[in-house]
């Protein structure tokens, strides 16, 4: 309890078969058509000028006033923190997101702590800018709902307190400054200011702590580097240059043996002259579970997804785009079966790569 509370003074309140360019652009296209979604394509958000520190603060504290805001939704009743919520890390504990008018998403809330430094967004990966991944979730229908962006814009721009807070975080005199670009930038802001505390991995693995993980942890983590195989996506690294190990390679991945048959199937549907658009119209569900194959077209991205990192994971059940494994021993079971059915880890073994994982919770007191 004493974490949630301090994560909540923290951060705020709680509320191969490749297809030619051109059909794939339809076939995404078609995909935001049917799961809501902003074409991978899309143009991206203009950008606005570099803040000065002064500046810079008023940005990230208009993004959090947004972020917080429910009437930043067509109907009131979401924000952006009831889907990613500060004690959990900020993830949702549901399978998959509840937008306006109670309607599920198709994929699990991800964490957003520390994607200020990702290179591609959403579980595929559609998007390579925060900017532009700030402002889908507005105006998907089952997510906040406005039909389109200048439906928000007006809201803001009717409201005086938001007018102030925006002409006092960009400078653009002669020109409305409620505009597209200025809400992703504020938005992003917010997000980007989402920086885990230093936690126990982190002392242990950069600063050499050896005390920093209990002796069945450390054991955790040994299976964790070694036969389980889980650093090669979860890396023990700091390539963002932030001080903290990361646990993510920012690539895409499937569950190996377990896709499979879905890439097979998908394989056989394209030999028969079916589209990516084709398998969007018929099953907004399946399309969803088909990841980054849907942006590409290419067979080898059935099934895959951006690896999320394994920070707090003892916070973010359930876990998957699908939220499909309730709990992190069950997620742990079917990872070791994706990649191979000859890992066996022994109950003791599973219990100290779990230790490791639960380990992983930023320390609030830093």
């Amino acid at each position: 309890m004493m974490k949630i509370e301090s994560i909540k003074r923290r951060f705020g309140r709680s509320p191969g078969w490749a297809w030619p360019r051109r059909v794939v652009a339809v076939g995404v296209l078609a995909v935001a058509a049917c799961l809501g979604l902003a074409a991978a394509r899309a143009q991206p958000v203009p950008t606005v000028s570099a803040p000065a520190k002064a500046e810079a603060a008023a940005r990230t504290a208009l993004g959090r006033q947004m972020f917080f805001d429910k009437n930043l939704s067509a109907d009131g009743s979401v924000s952006c923190a009831s889907c990613h919520q500060p004690e959990k890390a900020f993830s949702d504990g549901r399978k998959a997101a509840l937008g306006v008018g109670n309607r599920a998403g198709l994929r699990n809330s991800p964490s957003l702590l520390n994607v200020g430094h990702h290179r591609a967004f959403f579980w595929d990966g559609r998007v390579p800018s925060l900017e532009q991944q700030v402002l889908e979730p507005l105006t998907n229908p089952n997510e906040h709902g406005f039909s389109k962006l200048g439906e928000l814009l007006t809201r803001l721009r009717e409201q005086a307190p938001y007018r102030a807070a925006f002409n006092k975080a960009f400078s653009m005199p002669g020109t409305e400054v409620v505009r597209a670009e200025t809400v992703a930038a504020a938005l992003a802001a917010f997000v980007r200011s989402l920086v885990s505390p230093e936690s126990a991995i982190d002392r242990f693995v950069l600063k050499g702590d050896k005390n920093a993980l209990d002796a069945e942890a450390r054991a955790g983590l040994e299976l964790f580097r070694g036969r389980a195989q889980c650093a090669s996506c979860h890396l023990l690294n700091d390539d963002a240059g932030t001080g903290r190990v990361q646990l993510s390679d920012q690539q895409f991945h499937a569950h190996g043996q377990l896709v499979y048959p879905m890439q097979a199937a998908v394989r056989s549907r394209l030999a028969a002259g079916s589209r990516p658009a084709d398998f969007a119209k018929a099953n907004p569900g399946e399309a969803s579970s088909f990841g980054r194959f849907m942006v590409t077209g290419s067979v080898e991205d059935v099934g895959a997804f951006k690896t999320p990192s394994l920070r707090n994971v003892a916070l973010t059940a359930p876990y998957f785009h699908d939220g499909s494994a309730e709990t992190l021993e069950q997620a742990v079971n079917r990872e070791l079966l994706g990649k191979t059915s000859e890992i066996k880890l022994s109950a003791a073994e599973t219990r100290q790569l779990l230790a490791f994982l639960r380990a992983l919770v930023d320390d609030p007191s830093k």
